[in-house]
């Protein structure tokens, strides 16, 4: 049996050694060639947590697989599972270009 509850379709994983997790990448900016290969290689993805293994998120990156998970909210949802963004103080997000601070 896979993540997915289906022990027929396994579960797409984003490709080894890329990395859209770490705070340590976004310090540098927006990863977007590391977003650009994940459209082209696995648009939908299961990404791991480091931290925890056995834990992750679905990475969905191609705007129409988005907009068609955002339109299907009774198949796409979080309630079992719960979503989870890490909020940080302004204080400790870093003067990038590109990022929005207020």
């Amino acid at each position: 049996m896979t993540a997915t509850g289906r022990a027929d379709r396994p579960r797409p994983e984003v490709p080894a050694g890329l990395d859209i997790v770490s705070h340590d990448v976004y310090a540098q900016g927006i990863p977007d060639l590391a977003f650009a290969r994940l459209r082209r290689d696995a648009p939908v993805a299961w990404t791991v947590d480091p931290d925890d293994p056995d834990r992750g998120f679905w990475s969905v990156t191609r705007h129409a697989d988005l907009v068609a998970v955002h339109k299907d909210w009774r198949t796409f949802s979080s309630e079992v599972g719960g979503t989870e963004i890490e909020e940080l103080a302004p204080d400790a997000l870093p003067a990038t270009p590109g990022s929005a601070r207020s």
